[in-house]
């Protein structure tokens, strides 16, 4: 049981923050500084994309969102300036995860490790660390193309899109939702460690999307 709960808070930090234990996409990281940037996203909005993907965290209480939507309607109505960000982020995360991906070939990267001497769960931890990272900024990407279509609805006040659609990783982080409902009362301590870690890195979160938007997005 202990372990499902590891599993649902790793997909949630997967889903919002491009780092599951360990520094696995630095190497991703370092490839991603030196791309091209491309199309617009001001740092203002990329500080509003930043919060509003946070709070579109779907654990989250959905009225934080909804306030933090009407506060700054006309940065989240249909191409206002965060759902323009939102778009370019997306889409230039995803095109620089395939890309990083294919630098980084996990087959490359396992024969390397062998030929250097590691052995075959080695071989496969080093290779599985060297790529995970571009995974993980490829979901992230994905998941902001899909704000960019679902939050200017919402900001409108139509929800559905927002709760009955999503990437596939946030279709899975909600399969989990009535799990956690059922160990946080059986044991409180649960939600407690929860929010302790949500608390811990949503800060992180935002300024991942600023960190990327000013490396990827001029």
């Amino acid at each position: 049981m202990a372990s499902k709960f590891t599993q649902f808070i790793c997909l949630l930090l997967i889903l919002f923050f491009t780092s599951c234990g360990g520094d696995n996409n630095s190497a991703s990281q370092n490839y991603f500084s030196a791309s091209k940037k491309v199309q617009t996203c001001s740092p203002e909005s990329a500080r509003l994309l930043g919060r509003a993907f946070r709070l579109a965290n779907p654990m989250n209480d959905p009225r934080e969102l909804a306030d933090f939507l009407q506060q700054n309607r006309s940065a989240f109505k249909e191409n206002g300036s965060a759902i323009r960000c939102a778009k370019a982020l997306g889409t230039a995360m995803m095109r620089q995860g395939v890309n990083a991906f294919s630098e980084m070939s996990y087959n490359d990267a396992y024969g390397g490790a062998l030929q250097m001497g590691a052995n075959g769960d080695q071989a496969r931890q080093i290779a599985n660390s060297m790529t995970s990272g571009a995974v993980d900024v490829y979901i992230m990407g994905e998941e902001l193309i899909w704000l960019s279509k679902v939050l200017p609805a919402a900001e409108q006040g139509n929800w559905q899109p927002f709760n009955t659609t999503g990437t596939m990783q946030r279709q899975q982080a909600r399969q989990y939702l009535p799990f956690y409902r059922q160990m946080s009362q059986m044991d409180p301590t649960i939600s407690a460690i929860f929010e302790q870690t949500m608390e811990q890195f949503g800060p992180l979160i935002e300024e991942q999307v600023v960190v990327y938007a000013n490396m990827l997005v001029k």
